[in-house]
């Protein structure tokens, strides 16, 4: 439970950390995007307003929202060219002396392209362009984008860089500090676990001298005495009760670690839930059990007969009269299936299933204390599955039966 807790606490850590150096590192992106982009726009109005070249004055008024101002370097280290068209939309001339890797027949093939598409400002590749309406016709300038291109490609993966050695700067000073939060949560958990196990075994010694008086009074009272035999029924409670607590507390301790070994699941299914058949039978309940053969499983084999055990006996319990019980073992792909099916009665809450999986949690008590127990079964079930590496839970699929389904 606290290597859970730690690890929850890395995670969402480490995600708060995570999220706010990217959203940082986006904004910074993007102020860089669209300082470039600005620019780019600047050039293209500039070039547009001067049919193809730059104006013999004073660049610093050129802004666009603030950003992308020219300067006088501006018409020495930007690469472009131009088309000039008529009327009739055939172009008249091609401007590349300010730019070396295009050749006329390319020049020629963008600006149709531009042409075609109708816009006043886009993009093909590595150019981006601006069509203007002139006196002669239309003028399209033709910016070369890639060294802007290539230096967001460049800081975007600086970026992802940055903030890869950030996380992995700050992983470890987050797990030692977040171990450190957790240790008040272990100690308590530990002094809980502490007292479960020493009042467990405190409150049995006292049970077992009860236990003992009351088959001392049976021999001179007769066993039908019905005082006898309610002492008897509560003290067999109360020793259950004292069980189940203290196996749950071992289940919690992570460092305990039961023995486990390979074994035939399929022999174990059949042989516990076997128990259970004339028990449903006697309750005019019907009750079959499906498994699959030779399928074989590493864990704690009387583990997980109790689960089995469990999960059989909470179905008769809690399966309406004359009710449909169906144990159910397969394997499926890599996974091993073990389901547990059962119909219930009329007025069975559907909703929050998971509850049952809580310690003590009862949804109908009326009918617990017919039936016995104190809630504790599902919990158990639910601390043996995952110490065997596996998963439970429960759903229902109509609102009128209930099914377990535990995934090894």
């Amino acid at each position: 439970m606290i290597k859970k807790l730690h690890r929850k606490y890395i995670i969402i850590t480490m995600f708060c950390v995570f999220g706010v150096i990217a959203t940082l590192t986006c904004l910074m992106n993007y102020a860089y995007i669209s300082k470039t982009n600005a620019e780019i726009r600047t050039t293209l109005d500039t070039l547009c307003e001067n049919n193809g070249t730059f104006p013999q004055t004073d660049f610093a008024y050129r802004y666009f929202f603030g950003l992308g101002g020219l300067n006088e370097e501006t018409p020495f280290k930007t690469r472009y060219f131009y088309a000039q068209t008529d009327y009739s939309g055939s172009i008249a001339y091609i401007g590349l002396d300010r730019i070396a890797s295009v050749s006329t027949n390319e020049a020629i093939d963008l600006t149709y392209k531009a042409l075609r598409r109708g816009e006043r400002y886009g993009e093909i590749g590595v150019y981006r362009y601006a069509v203007a309406d002139k006196y002669f016709g239309r003028l399209v300038i033709f910016v070369d984008c890639t060294e802007q291109i290539q230096t967001r490609s460049f800081l975007f993966v600086v970026s992802a860089i940055i903030i890869a050695l950030i996380l992995l700067m700050l992983f470890f000073p987050v797990y030692f500090l977040t171990k450190l939060a957790t240790l008040p949560v272990a100690k308590s958990i530990e002094k809980q676990r502490r007292f479960i196990t020493d009042a467990g075994h405190e409150i049995k010694t006292p049970l077992a001298i009860i236990s003992a008086n009351v088959d001392v009074l049976a021999l001179s009272g007769g066993e039908d005495n019905e005082w006898i035999q309610s002492i008897r029924n509560q003290t067999r409670r109360l020793s259950g009760l004292v069980s189940d607590l203290v196996s749950l507390s071992r289940m919690d301790e992570e460092k305990t670690q039961e023995e486990k070994a390979r074994f035939s699941l399929s022999n174990a299914v059949t042989e516990a839930a076997a128990d259970f058949e004339v028990l449903a039978h006697s309750c005019n309940k019907s009750f079959t059990v499906n498994v699959q053969p030779q399928i074989d499983y590493v864990a704690n084999e009387a583990q997980i007969r109790r689960l089995v055990s469990i999960l059989c006996d909470n179905a008769i319990k809690y399966s309406n009269d004359g009710g449909r019980i169906c144990v159910t073992l397969c394997r499926k792909g890599r996974q091993i299936l073990f389901e547990v099916y059962n119909t219930c009665p009329e007025g069975f809450d559907a909703t929050n299933l998971d509850n049952l999986f809580e310690r003590f949690y009862r949804p109908d008590s009326s009918r617990s204390r017919k039936t016995g127990g104190f809630g504790l079964g599902l919990s158990i079930a639910k601390a043996t599955v995952e110490s065997n590496g596996g998963r439970i839970s429960v759903r229902s699929e109509d609102g009128k039966s209930i099914i377990f389904t535990v995934v090894l």
